[in-house]
């Protein structure tokens, strides 16, 4: 026989023999008898006491081959057994790594809708979580989060003790309260324009060119923005996203001390409007803005308003919550602080005395001042001893005279 036949011979029996190894280690299907739902997964070719683990198997030698899916109960995932659903995944051929990234998408989800469950109260109550009664109902319900979360993280430490990450199909956020006033296709258009202003300011940020133009290339973002908003809402629902942003940047968690509806909070909320994106902001002032939050509430709920702005006065209403101080007892002492501290400030300030002469008069000041919240607290154990260790930063500022920095100094020189 010639040589090219020999040649053609060899050829045909080689491509005969490639195509019989890859029917043998073809893919295939199984017939699942759970719905119709079929499994395909990958298996390690590796021996046994060489299979990688948990965390190793994505530098694995894989390749697909199916399993025994019906010997698995594909509706126990359901009913949160996993420990025999894991079990009973592995016992039919299942490779562990594969049996992870089952079962951890499945328990996600699976608190996920309890997540989204707990939430939806909250969700649908924006402005009265931050007013009483329900500022106190808030409380449990971030408890409640908590444990669902610490909940599903035990459930999956016990599955796979330790081995299992969270970039795994991750549970799905809470609601946006922020947008639950919308359509849910509307809130979604609004989700995406934050999100690609976001990626614009950040692309901005980390282009490598002159400071003046990345704030030109922020301003335009934001501006875009706020052009997209603008036709996305009308100027009732734009007044309340603002609001929404605005209470929650600034100030609407901090209101204890003063009672206030969810109207009214809504109300300064609008009024304040302290949106730091907006790119043209209303041009009203803030006196106005302060004489109009007064007409709504009146003198003397406008005074508790502005009293419970007051970072002191709050670490004063959370002192009074831990030893049972009264409410006409704290706004006292609150005030008699804030006198101590005016005297202080002039003090520090007085061109008439010396340095050695300020400091003397400020050590005693301060002496008076402790001598007396101390007697006031005194039918209170433990309250004088918790206000110390609360205000220790604010004695030391108060009465002791600045540090002199001559650096500072001399940038202030004209």
């Amino acid at each position: 026989m010639k040589q090219p036949s020999w040649l053609l011979l060899s050829l045909a029996l080689n491509a005969v023999l490639v195509l019989g190894l890859g029917w043998v280690w073809r893919p295939r299907i199984v017939p699942a008898t759970n719905g119709g739902v079929t499994f395909v997964t990958p298996v390690v070719t590796a021996p046994a006491e060489a299979r990688p683990s948990v965390t190793d198997h994505a530098a694995a030698d894989l390749r697909l081959t199916p399993f025994a899916t019906e010997a698995v109960d594909w509706t126990r995932f359901s009913t949160g057994d996993w420990p025999r659903f894991r079990d009973e995944l592995v016992a039919c051929g299942c490779p562990r790594p594969t049996v992870r990234h089952i079962l951890v998408p499945l328990v996600n989800r699976h608190f996920s809708q309890r997540l989204q469950a707990a939430a939806a109260e909250v969700s649908a109550r924006f402005w009265e979580v931050f007013c009483p009664p329900a500022r106190e109902r808030k409380e449990v319900w971030e408890k409640q989060f908590e444990a669902l979360d610490s909940e599903r993280r035990a459930t999956l430490e016990q599955l796979f003790q330790g081995n299992w990450t969270e970039s795994t199909d991750p549970p799905a956020p809470l609601p946006d309260t922020r947008l639950n006033f919308l359509p849910p296709a509307l809130a979604d258009q609004v989700l995406a324009a934050e999100r690609n202003e976001d990626a614009l300011i950040d692309e901005a940020r980390n282009t490598q060119t002159e400071p003046q133009l990345q704030e030109e290339l922020i301003r335009q973002a934001r501006a875009a923005f706020e052009a997209e908003l603008t036709r996305l809402l009308s100027p009732e629902e734009l007044a309340e996203w603002r609001a929404r942003n605005s209470s929650r940047a600034d100030w609407a968690k901090s209101m204890e001390g003063v009672e206030l509806s969810p109207g009214e909070l809504a109300e300064i909320a609008r009024l304040k409007d302290t949106d730091r994106r907006r790119v043209n902001p209303p041009a009203t002032s803030a006196e106005d803005k302060e004489a109009a939050i007064k007409k709504l509430l009146g003198p003397e709920r406008f005074a508790e308003f502005e009293r419970a702005q007051d970072g002191t006065y709050q670490q004063w209403l959370s002192l009074s919550r831990r030893t049972g101080l009264g409410e006409s007892e704290l706004n006292t002492l609150w005030q008699k602080q804030k006198d101590v501290q005016a005297q202080a400030k002039q003090l520090v300030g007085d061109p008439a005395l010396s340095a050695a002469d300020r400091t003397a008069e400020l050590t005693a000041l301060r002496a008076q001042h402790e001598e007396l919240i101390r007697e006031s607290l005194a039918p209170n154990p433990g309250a004088f001893e918790a206000w110390q260790r609360q205000q220790t930063q604010w004695l030391k500022e108060t009465f002791s005279l600045p540090v002199a920095n001559p650096v500072q100094d001399w940038l202030k020189q004209p």
